[in-house]
């Protein structure tokens, strides 16, 4: 196991999808120390029958690549789990934190389970930590029994997400380029949208594109009732403004409204 949690790391230091057999040979030899060659061969014969394909390179030398993509994460699962609670900068080093299904799916929840299973108070309270770190927008689409109960361990969200520039910037892309970055988990700004702000935004988006964007926002955040009932609370001024331009309600119908 030790073996393939470090091809794992090596694989994930270096960006690629395979490892040449003079690598592989140096990670065997680094782990398991005065091996002769014909050991060494014969623990890789080993490891490629259950976890690698072998295929040639140019050099006419064996490539070793994980079968399954799942393998590599295991293994670099396993190996992170022996680091990151000394080193929390592992996973920025080795650039993991763009990838959520790894980091909230298979590393956080896991190390919280067993956290909690075992009882262990530092490690859930620094695994707990490290979650306000990403904060709400991070995890924001991922949330399960373990991730995003509680919001409340000292970090808030990103500021920018509550920032009116965002609200303009937004406004000024078109429908396709607005889907392509709401669904840009790199870029984490899709929680941006709340009960305070939506009126504005639309109000916005109107102003800058002449569009109504709600359908698309209705097919992007499933928006329900009660979501739109907060947020007509929360702004009723800009809601009154866009039903008048978009959806041809008289100032009058609005004034029988309230009365």
């Amino acid at each position: 196991e030790e073996i393939l949690k470090d091809v794992s790391l090596f694989l994930q230091k270096n960006r690629s999808l395979n490892i040449s057999i003079d690598e592989l040979q140096n990670i065997v030899n680094s782990t398991y120390m005065k091996l002769t060659y014909i050991e060494t061969d014969l623990i890789i014969v080993a490891l490629s029958e259950m976890f690698f394909d072998v295929s040639s390179s140019k050099k006419s030398q064996n490539v070793y690549s994980y079968k399954h993509r799942r393998y590599h994460e295991y293994f670099l699962y396993k190996k992170i789990r022996q680091v990151f609670y000394d080193d929390p900068f592992i996973l920025r080093e080795l650039s993991l934190l763009p990838d959520k299904d790894f980091i909230i799916n298979i590393f956080l929840s896991q190390e919280l389970k067993d956290s909690i299973q075992n009882r262990d108070i530092l490690k859930n309270l620094s695994l707990r930590f490290f979650e306000a770190y990403l904060g709400e927008d991070y995890w924001y689409r991922y949330k399960n029994a373990l991730i995003g109960q509680r919001v409340d361990y000292g970090v808030g969200s990103e500021s920018y997400l509550q920032s009116n520039m965002l609200l303009d910037f937004l406004a000024t892309k078109n429908e396709n380029e607005l889907a392509s970055l709401l669904n840009n988990e790199g870029v984490s700004i899709k929680a941006f949208l709340s009960d305070e702000n939506y009126w504005e935004f639309v109000k916005k988006y109107l102003k800058y594109q002449n569009k109504d964007i709600r359908p698309l926002l209705y097919a992007q955040y499933n928006l329900n009732e009660d979501f739109i009932k907060r947020a007509v609370k929360k702004n009723p001024c800009a809601y009154w403004y866009c039903i008048c331009a978009m959806d041809n309600v008289s100032f009058l119908d609005i004034y029988t409204r309230k009365n």
